[in-house]
């Protein structure tokens, strides 16, 4: 029968090894898609100055730019339904 200290090294060691792993898949997905990230805020960001100076002309001018900000933000993130392990879309519409 193992004593409650090795059960304990056992697991912490199991879990430090899962930590580790999970935080080298961070640092990866990190670098690949740093610049991706920047470049959608920044569009982001654009998209909402336009919308703030729409706004300001008029009401209905703002709110159409909205929705058109919508549309292209859609477009800029790829806009695509994530698929299920089976290759379902889960009822999404196929574009």
């Amino acid at each position: 029968m193992a004593s409650l200290s090795v059960v304990g090294v056992a697991a912490g060691q199991q879990a430090g090894a899962r930590a580790l792993r999970f935080v080298e898949r961070v640092g990866l997905l990190t670098k690949r898609s740093a610049a991706g990230i920047r470049s959608v805020v920044l569009q982001t960001l654009g998209l909402a100055a336009i919308d703030y100076a729409m706004f300001q002309w008029t009401t209905i001018a703002g709110f159409v730019a909205v929705g058109v900000s919508f549309f292209a933000l859609d477009y800029i993130t790829g806009g695509t339904p994530a698929e299920t392990k089976d290759g379902d879309q889960d009822g999404a519409v196929p574009r």
